[in-house]
């Protein structure tokens, strides 16, 4: 019976593509064939026995198998090992009292065992059993090996296809870039180059404007309205925004493998609705400085592999440069400005200090020297009770007095500072910061750059003042004529544009006023005469400027 037994055991390994399977196919041929109660063990590691199969109504543990411990001796010269048990497995609780541990090759151990005499026939049948099982083990090994070396090499060459096409679109993209006349050019063929890769289904290129939201300059695919829909402003902590935003604050590339997996962030329903399962938003740079961000999103999560992703990345340095390259050309036809964003981490500066302790952002809008090393800021504050305004301005030693000034789609304080702060370093370069806001312990100063400087120049010169400044985004400036006061043919004294500035945001031309021209005057130090006299001179001019350039436009 054993002999039929063994043959329809042999017939149905020959059929069976894993190691477990077969080792339990040998288990149930031991009990039912020659009623033994039998454990099966495969090796799992170098000294590792698993459990795969046992008769037995307990359960039974792995066993570690030691140098000098038998098993270590069956596995050597794989003979059958009979001997007590409890010195074979000395930790696995076995209720054998005597038996056999039979080498199943480099793949396993059987370990049978019955009480009362032992019964040759049935050992050697066993033993006839193993050494089937072990070579059929060999056999699935050999195949197990042969299948993952066939994928492997099925997946290298499924690797150096996809570099080969993403090396020629790379490359076609480079010859477009190349002849691209400018800057909407180079956006367009970015856009629908990526879009022409089954693996992406929406691109857009992004810049940061002057009020640190992003907006959209060209996209390709259905996705505009997923753009309507989000929060693209930058402004402040970005770790929960769309990765866009985060690439645009950061510099650094933002890739979402999935989506889907993604918690408490508010764009992602939004996303999915759109059968967006990944993204990635690579910076567009040159010379450390972000031109624009472009997103590529895609229908399927880990879409952005190693390999996609490096390519990815150099190609927006290429773009980067191409964007630089075709602004250098238009600089020389056209009279606009451009403003480089920079990120300072000073929190010595009075505005970056004060951020910090508030949490929030800070609008610097404009500073002003009252006398040597004292000067007085107006900022914006949102969201921030006036109070905990107050009480974090009198633990920053270079902040001397701050007043609630105004409501203006936020709160106007003016500060009152003894030292030097960021604008004013900034002021003795002969830069003149649009935009200054903190937070997070980081100043963020936004400084417009007329079209004949050389911005790498102009980076190292803030970089002299502030080791720590680096250029974060390129914000592109309006070419069209400016009503500048800068500008203006006849310029403003220093002193007429302080006064102009204080009544703006002090909120002297509001109805009704927030303050009077006297208290404006009193926190000047100059009398009420003089602060109307030099607001008239202000306004005349102010308005004289826009009148001639009326004249002039038409």
């Amino acid at each position: 019976m054993q002999l039929g037994t063994l043959r329809s055991l042999t017939r149905r390994i020959d059929r069976i593509e894993s190691k477990d399977a077969a080792i339990r196919e040998l288990v149930g041929w031991v009990s039912s064939g020659l009623e033994l109660e039998s454990v099966a063990y495969i090796r799992d590691g170098d000294r590792i026995l698993r459990p795969v199969a046992s008769t037995l109504e307990i359960d039974v543990s792995p066993v570690t198998v030691a140098d000098e411990n038998s098993t270590g001796s069956a596995f050597g010269d794989k003979m059958a090992v009979l001997r007590e048990l409890d010195t074979v497995f000395p930790d696995s609780r076995l209720p054998f009292q005597e038996g056999g541990a039979i080498p199943l090759g480099n793949h396993g151990l059987l370990v049978v065992s019955r009480d009362g005499e032992r019964d040759e026939f049935a050992t050697d049948a066993v033993e006839l059993a193993a050494a089937y099982v072990e070579r059929a083990l060999d056999d699935i090994q050999y195949r197990t090996e042969i299948r993952e070396l066939d994928q492997s090499l099925q997946e290298r060459t499924d690797r150096y296809e996809r570099m080969a096409r993403i090396t020629e679109k790379v490359r076609k993209m480079d010859q477009a870039l190349i002849q691209a006349n400018s800057r909407d050019e180079i956006e367009r063929v970015v856009c629908e180059r990526l879009l022409t890769s089954d693996r992406f289904s929406f691109v857009w290129v992004g810049e940061l404007d002057r009020d640190e939201t992003l907006r959209c300059r060209r996209s390709a695919g259905d996705g505009c309205g997923y753009i309507d829909e989000i929060s693209l402003r930058v402004a402040g902590s970005v770790e929960n925004a769309p990765p866009t935003c985060q690439t645009a604050k950061t510099g650094e590339v933002t890739v979402i493998s999935d989506i889907a997996s993604e918690s408490d962030v508010s764009w992602r329903d939004l996303a999915i609705c759109r059968n967006f399962y990944s993204v990635a938003s690579i910076p567009l740079v040159y010379e450390g400085i972000v031109y624009a961000v472009v997103t590529i999103y895609a229908d399927r999560p880990f879409a952005f592999g190693e390999l996609a992703l490096s390519v990815l990345i150099e190609m927006g340095e290429t773009i980067g440069y191409a964007i630089n390259a075709s602004e250098a050309k238009q600089t020389l036809t056209s009279d606009g400005t451009a403003d480089i964003r920079f990120q300072i981490v000073d929190l010595d500066d009075p505005f970056v200090a004060l951020a910090d302790r508030l949490e929030c952002e800070i609008e610097v809008k404009t500073v002003s020297a009252r006398s040597p090393r004292h000067y007085v800021a107006y900022a914006m504050i949102r969201d921030v009770d006036s109070d905990c305004v107050h009480r974090a301005a009198r633990s920053i030693d270079s902040v001397t007095d701050v007043s609630f000034i105004a409501e203006n789609n936020g709160q106007i304080f003016e500060i009152s500072i003894t030292g030097s702060c960021i604008p004013v370093s900034l002021a003795d370069l002969g830069a003149k910061p649009r935009l200054i806001t903190a937070t997070d312990g980081r100043g963020y100063v936004t400084i417009s750059v007329p079209p004949e400087t050389d911005a790498r120049s102009f980076v190292e010169q803030v970089q002299t003042i502030f080791p720590t400044a680096e250029p974060v985004a390129h914000l592109q400036g309006s070419s069209e004529a400016s009503t500048d006061l800068y500008a203006l043919e006849t310029p403003l004294t220093d002193r007429q544009q302080e006064v102009l500035e204080a009544a703006y945001f002090s909120g002297f031309f509001e109805w009704p006023r927030n303050s009077t021209g006297e208290e404006i005057a009193a926190s000047l130090g100059i009398s009420q005469p003089a602060f109307l006299q030099h607001l008239r001179a202000a306004e005349r001019k102010l308005v004289g400027g826009l009148c001639e350039y009326d004249k002039t436009d038409t």
